[in-house]
């Protein structure tokens, strides 16, 4: 994430305790900040709802158009994003922020006229709904995946400030009307029109929030509009090894919801009550990790994987195998430290989670698989952070393989334990992420005996681009917005 490392050594470089504090909330900010007040915000207005839906449906209904309008979006950009991150790296290391200004008007073009379609579909294939909630659906749909394209620009910024007030004020807008209209909406047989449509207007506003902090920063265009597309043609696994993961992190979502014994439907919207929510909560246990990631990565592995490049180009051959040891011990230090902070988090968050089920009265599915899904998340993120390390060291295949691998194991064991009966529920994700993991630590080993070669042959091996039907489909692309 560009520029979070040069702040976070400027806040850790005081080494006391207000500076690790201050580093910390940075970090959580940076990191995940948007999903914990998008977190927030869901969990008040159900609080504040409570009880507030006259039937089971309308309740089923609301809470299937928002967890459809979150996942998909998020699948559905995730190869994007990936590698319009790639190509906004490159961009800032050449100082062309035109190119940067100009693509965000191309991608978020890009997905209007190609992910409208599936949202379009499967609402217009909704006999039973109210033209208005299909509208205001369809646009809370549309408005996540241009919030998830614009926040892989928003690493690019340096006023964070600009970007939490996006959330906090289109966030805010939605609890607000919530707690105003609560009297009103109790019992009301609208009530899901008016929330859906709240989201739509807070999500609304939070997207014009990060549109206009990003256009703040790059504000220049040159007509390079779609010139990002040719980052598919150069970096393929990239793309492919992102969608493979995101989806991962959801199959048994989907085989609960196909299959038959713990399938639910309202309208037209598959869903497991039960496993959605020991889901989302495992997810969200896993949440920590991206923080650390991101912290020990940028603080202290990254100096030293740039000192070991340095010595690629410049050193002698022992400098280059001192600095390759420094590199690997840190790398592997970073790795394991952040497996052990996570592990302790997750075991917290397990118990934490289990009392609250109990609490609140949760399905006893919920109970049954949250222990399962809370490790086998947690091994499957670390499989993640394996593969993007493998990223780090230009190991595209491996990488892929290895996300391929996690996404084709989890169908498998999830279809397999789904068949052995309830009790099994679960632990086809523990199997599928434990081996998954195992694959990317041999894969992550390897890449690491050959990364020498890898590093000093960069470039040279990889062949270039010639001009092909992409390229002159780009331009043309290009050209109409022009004309328009």
């Amino acid at each position: 994430m560009a520029g979070i490392g040069f702040e976070l050594k400027k806040i850790y470089k005081k080494n006391t305790v207000a500076a690790h504090i201050r580093g910390g909330f940075y970090s959580i900010f940076v990191t995940i900040g948007h999903v914990l007040i998008t977190l927030g915000v869901l969990m008040i207005v159900k609080t504040v709802l409570q009880d507030s839906f006259n039937s089971v449906h309308l309740e089923q209904l609301y809470s299937a158009i928002v967890v459809y309008s979150f996942i998909f979006p998020l699948i559905f950009t995730s190869g994007i994003t990936i590698v319009l991150s790639r190509y906004i790296a490159d961009k800032l290391w050449n100082r062309k922020n035109e190119d940067i200004a100009s693509s965000i008007l191309g991608v978020m073009t890009l997905y209007i006229a190609v992910f409208s379609l599936p949202g379009i579909l499967l609402l217009g294939s909704a006999q039973d709904l109210p033209l208005i909630l299909k509208i205001v659906s369809y646009l809370l749909y549309m408005q996540m995946g241009l919030i998830y394209l614009l926040m892989t620009y928003v690493s690019a910024l340096k006023n964070y400030k600009e970007i939490a007030q996006s959330f906090i004020i289109g966030m805010g807008t939605v609890i607000g009307l919530v707690l105003i209209t609560r009297n009103f909406l109790y019992q009301n047989e609208d009530i899901v029109v008016y929330l859906i449509f709240y989201f739509a207007l807070g999500t609304l506003l939070t997207l014009i929030g990060l549109y206009t902090a990003v256009r703040k920063v790059f504000r220049q265009m040159n007509g390079n509009y779609f010139e990002f597309l040719l980052y598919f043609k150069k970096y393929p696994k990239l793309f492919f090894s992102n969608v493979a993961y995101t989806v991962t992190m959801y199959a048994h979502n989907f085989l609960f919801w196909s299959y038959s014994a713990t399938k639910q439907q309202v309208s037209v919207f598959y869903f497991s009550e039960a496993f959605d929510l020991a889901t989302a909560f495992a997810v969200y246990s896993i949440l920590p990790a991206a923080v650390l990631f991101v912290v020990r990565t940028e603080v202290f592995f990254y100096d030293t994987y740039r000192a070991y490049l340095d010595a690629i180009n410049y050193g002698t051959g022992s400098e280059i195998k001192k600095r390759k040891q420094e590199m690997e011990r840190s790398m592997w230090e970073e790795f394991l430290y952040s497996m052990e902070v996570q592990g302790l988090i997750s075991m917290i968050c397990l118990i934490i989670g289990m009392l609250l089920f109990k609490q609140v009265g949760a399905p006893s599915l919920t109970l049954e698989v949250f222990p399962y899904l809370v490790f086998g998340i947690y091994l499957l993120y670390f499989s993640f952070l394996g593969g993007t390390l493998m990223q780090y060291f230009e190991n595209y295949d491996d990488s892929m393989r290895s996300f391929l691998l996690g996404l084709f194991l989890n169908l498998i064991f999830g279809q397999l334990t789904l068949m052995m009966g309830r009790e099994f529920y679960g632990l086809g994700v523990v199997f599928s992420s434990f081996l998954t993991l195992s694959y990317t630590m041999i894969k992550l080993r390897e890449t690491l005996l050959e990364i020498d070669f890898v590093i000093f042959t960069n470039g040279a091996l990889r062949p270039s681009l010639t001009r092909g039907r992409l390229e002159k489909f780009v331009e043309a692309l290009n050209d109409g917005v022009e004309k328009e």
